[in-house]
């Protein structure tokens, strides 16, 4: 394991949730009904209390395949808002809007956007493309009907965690290549963004619970988009993508984390295309480290940095 400094926040936070942690949450297998319901119970304790909203209103919305459920946040119920659609992470696996649930309330309060909140298929049942067509979908739906809820179809951002942050770039790049400019923002966690596992975070941090291992990462590509081509799809692996033309992004990438450097690569490479990348690392926090607003304050911080960018990026024109 690799020898680190941890935030002491973060520290007590990882010893208060290894209380909640179910015996056998190591042993059960990506994608099963069995990590999932342990995922669930786990993160159960992490969404009582924060912040309330408004208003909260269930939602089915159509897609060319399979509808999809998503939840409404409503900060205020006073005129019209922006909108942010907000994607769970769980390695497109796992995880779901509940899991995300203070989060996203959270955000809400933070942004003044109706968080929508999309409970998308999950792998191995629904391998890609059909999270990411749901994703496109809702988004198109807002831009179609959002008045009628009252959000404005002008200003619609975009927001995610670990595997949701993959999405919703993912999203971004196939509206972008439709010709259609639909987001304005986007707040990106702790994102999977590249298949390269030789970075010095993989190297830093492999085989230790501070992040997703190699082996997790690549068991989870394997579920999520199985295929020869899918390391070289552009909205499988954002960072093989050309990053032109993007809506500016917001990244929060935590510092003792596997993934840390997906984040670092991706805000250079989108600099690098001309476009516009905001990026802070927070040290000593590890991949999860938003789930624990109840004990630390770099959770909290990094949702409220992320609210505030979307609240300036989504600002009436």
């Amino acid at each position: 394991m690799a020898r680190t400094a941890l935030d002491p926040e973060m520290a007590a936070a990882l010893e208060r949730a290894r209380t909640f942690a179910m015996p056998d949450s190591s042993i059960a297998e990506p994608g099963s009904a069995a990590r999932r319901d342990l995922v669930e119970r786990e993160c159960e304790p992490w969404n009582r209390g924060g912040p309330t909203v408004a208003a909260r209103v269930a939602q089915t919305v159509e897609c060319p395949a399979d509808p999809v459920a998503v939840q409404l946040l409503y900060p205020a119920t006073d005129g019209i808002r922006p909108a942010v659609v907000f994607l769970y992470g769980g390695g497109w696996c796992e995880g779901s809007v509940a899991c995300c649930d203070r989060r996203m309330r959270a955000l809400a309060q933070e942004s003044g956007a109706v968080v929508v909140g999309v409970a998308y298929a999950r792998a191995p049942e629904h391998p890609y493309p059909a999270a990411l067509n749901q994703v496109v979908a809702v988004v198109e739906w807002l831009a179609e009907q959002g008045r009628a809820i009252g959000i404005d179809p002008a200003r619609i951002g975009i927001a995610g965690v670990s595997a949701g942050a993959n999405l919703a770039l993912a999203a971004c790049l196939r509206l972008r290549d439709r010709g259609q400019r639909l987001v304005a923002a986007a707040a990106l966690y702790v994102g999977l963004f590249g298949a390269n596992l030789d970075t010095p975070s993989y190297d830093a941090f492999d085989e230790t619970d501070y992040g997703p291992s190699r082996r997790r990462v690549r068991t989870l590509f394997n579920l999520y988009a199985p295929g020869a081509a899918a390391p070289h799809d552009p909205y499988v692996v954002p960072l093989t993508a050309d990053l032109a033309g993007l809506p500016d992004l917001y990244l929060a990438a935590a510092g003792v984390d596997t993934l840390r450097d997906d984040s670092t690569r991706l805000a250079a490479r989108v600099r690098e295309a001309g476009g516009r990348a905001t990026i802070q690392v927070f040290d000593g926090v590890t991949h999860g480290f938003t789930l624990y607003q109840a004990m630390v304050g770099k959770a909290r911080q990094a949702i409220a940095a992320g609210g505030a960018f979307l609240a300036d990026r989504l600002e009436r024109p």
